[in-house]
């Protein structure tokens, strides 16, 4: 009876050995931005590996996968996490997830067949985040924000380069504020430290502006060449009516603004252009559109007062030359849609 009871004690010694029943490695996990490494899966291994020697005998090793092996049917994949997200710029954190098994050779044959055993010891999962999908504005205007092509990104601004907390509300100028250089960062929640997208701006605030400057597509082709000479210009004016003391200078050859009036070109001054000053838009600026040379010499400079008293002025650059517009036809130029 007593022999009976030993052989029966070392059978079950054995069995569970082999099953793994006793003190294998908890469960596992770690969180990384991608390309960051695999956070502590390295030290989950070397756990696994030494549970493996302390507490297996038989002939075996083991294996790690993603897929749950059967011996026989399904070989494990060897997959392994490598903290490398799949899309990069990205908008959501991904999962890889790999579980350790001793792989037993039963039948001593040296691979995998049916009869062997793979026995479970532990998981370790990774968490993979990419860097955000965001853009840097265009700025040059009062105020801009960050692209979010995301939806519910951690943006935050600085206007000292993070020498301060940043805030989650964008910056805005005032009339005459001195430019400033806008840096941001944006992140996915629950992203570690070193996984944001990052980016500067510039913010500048004048109380005129030229908007869409030398438009050859909307420009004069008065001499009918297949070459517009002179391109359209808008101006935007940041401020309230009624407007006074307009000025409005050229220097080159053509140089200035003109209106364009029943197919005649009229050179503007500081009374004509008053009339073109037209608004509110749908930003509550004021516009004026107007033409000016594309001879790459002419310039001109415009200015004015609002009703409380800010006064500003801007100067329009030279234009280049535009292309031609026109195509022959029989040898005859046909005129573009800006002639028409």
């Amino acid at each position: 009876m007593d022999s009976v009871r030993l052989l029966f004690l070392s059978f079950l010694c054995v069995l569970t050995t082999q099953s793994l029943l006793a003190q294998a490695p908890n469960p596992d996990d770690g969180v990384v931005c991608t390309g960051g490494g695999t956070d502590d899966f390295p030290a989950w291994q070397v756990a696994v590996e030494d549970y493996y020697a302390t507490q297996v005998t038989g002939s075996g090793y083991v294996v790690y996968s993603t897929v749950t092996p059967i011996a026989g049917s399904t070989m494990p994949d060897g997959i392994v996490p490598d903290g490398v997200h799949s899309s990069n710029p990205g908008c959501s954190s991904e999962v890889q997830t790999v579980s350790a098994y001793a792989f037993d050779d039963v039948d001593g044959n040296g691979s995998d067949s049916s009869g062997d055993t793979y026995d479970f010891i532990s998981t370790y999962t990774l968490t993979v985040y990419p860097i955000p999908d965001a853009e840097n504005p265009a700025g040059g205007e009062c105020t801009d924000t960050v692209i979010d092509n995301c939806g519910g990104l951690d943006i935050l601004y600085s206007t000292n380069g993070f020498a301060t907390p940043g805030s989650p509300i964008p910056p805005s100028l005032f009339i005459f504020s001195p430019d400033v250089t806008v840096s941001w960062t944006a992140s996915i929640p629950g992203a570690p430290a070193g996984c944001e997208a990052t980016g500067m701006y510039e913010l500048t605030c004048p109380f005129l502006d030229i908007l869409d400057p030398c438009n050859c597509d909307l420009g004069l082709d008065l001499n009918m060449d297949g070459t517009n000479e002179y391109a359209q210009e808008i101006i935007t004016i940041d401020g309230a009516p009624p407007f006074t003391n307009v000025t409005l200078t050229g220097t080159g050859p053509d140089g200035g603004l003109y209106d364009y009036v029943g197919g005649v070109l009229v050179p503007l001054d500081a009374t004509t252009i008053q009339p073109l000053i037209v608004g509110p838009n749908s930003d509550g600026d004021y516009t004026i559109t107007a033409y000016r040379a594309a001879d790459n010499v002419s310039t001109y400079t415009f200015g004015l007062m609002d009703v409380s008293g800010l006064m500003d002025s801007i100067t329009g650059e030279p234009c280049p030359f535009c292309p031609s517009t026109c195509t022959a036809s029989n040898g005859t130029l046909v005129p573009g849609p800006s002639n028409e």
